[in-house]
């Protein structure tokens, strides 16, 4: 589905037919166990296959190891010698002699999984050891999704809204702000706490500033007006929202409860980047003071319009309900 005019147009746009209503978040997988040294015994190698999520080649506390991959020995005449697939929690060992010199690989990785970086607690999925070396029974492997992968402190944008139309409304539709922005709840930092620090009325003495560092707002009330989903397109930088029914508060510059747009990356510039077809009219009053009450909205309310949006790890296709 394209727009016309539109510079890109190679992201299709697919309609979940359920809809509901989320708030995203980034949320890794419970560990079945960590990445953990194995030992082995005499004439073994042996080592662990891990999910890398952060890229660092460090098998850290909530990366679990990965099972069902095969681990091969090959000798200097490129025969094997051994072979094994990795356990539950990514173990392997392998028989490969006393000090003998293999070539080991790791094949068998799924679609969505991709060797990860060397680093100072990971191998490559080609390596070549000695048996009975010092590191030749800590022999761990890093795998990594790249769709998975998030740097340290990546930034946050969440959506805002403002009572009534959104014609000429410059007020801010999305702020996007550092996730180490705000500070960590300290005891007295509420009136209804007894150690409350601050006077009637006032903050808490010792609060620090909550827009440190400062934020930023990608697009206003008048440009998008309404939103729920976003979703970041990581080659470019771009971020899409999408229309979202509130009662009492209008929609973007399309007055369509159907719009997605699009706020580049590079330049900031906003669009309507497609209009998906068959979510409704467009419900609000046309009068202001009529957005007080706006009845029209009332029961149609997770019925109309668009929900949650997120895009698929090759950046290809975006999903809305």
């Amino acid at each position: 589905m394209t727009t016309s005019g539109q510079p890109v147009t190679r992201i299709s746009i697919a309609l979940v037919a359920a809809f509901c209503l989320a708030t995203a978040a980034l949320l890794l997988p419970t560990p079945a166990a960590q990445a953990a040294d194995v030992g082995c015994g005499a004439a073994e190698i042996a080592g662990t296959v891990f999910r890398d999520y952060n890229a660092d080649g460090v098998a850290g506390a909530t990366e679990p190891g990965q099972p069902g991959l095969t681990v091969t020995a090959f000798d200097t005449a490129g025969a094997v010698v051994s072979a094994t697939v990795t356990d539950a929690v990514g173990a392997w060992s392998l028989t490969v002699g006393d000090g003998a010199t293999v070539r080991v690989e790791v094949t068998g990785l799924p679609t969505h999984l991709q060797p990860g970086p060397g680093g100072p607690g990971s191998l490559t999925t080609v390596f070549t050891t000695i048996q009975g070396s010092v590191a030749s029974c800590n022999l761990d492997v890093g795998v990594a999704n790249p769709g998975e992968y998030c740097q340290a402190n990546p930034d946050l944008v969440s959506s805002c809204f403002i009572e009534g139309p959104s014609t000429g409304i410059t007020d801010a539709a999305l702020v996007r702000f550092a996730n180490t922005s705000g500070y960590a709840y300290q005891p007295g930092d509420s009136p209804l706490d007894p150690a409350f620090s601050g006077g009637p009325g006032l903050p808490p003495a010792t609060e620090p500033a909550h827009d440190s560092p400062a934020p930023a707002y990608p697009a206003t009330i008048a440009e998008v007006g309404s939103t729920f989903g976003v979703a970041h397109e990581r080659a470019t930088g771009d971020v899409f929202v999408a229309s979202f029914l509130k009662r009492h508060a209008g929609f973007g510059s399309t007055d369509s409860p159907g719009t997605i747009y699009r706020i580049d990356g590079t330049s900031g510039a906003v669009s309507a980047f497609v209009e998906v077809p068959g979510t409704g009219l467009n419900p609000h009053p046309n009068a202001s003071t009529n957005f007080f009450f706006d009845n029209n909205s009332f029961d149609l309310i997770g019925g109309l319009g668009l929900g949650d949006l997120d895009i698929s790890d090759d950046d290809q296709t975006l999903y809305t309900v």
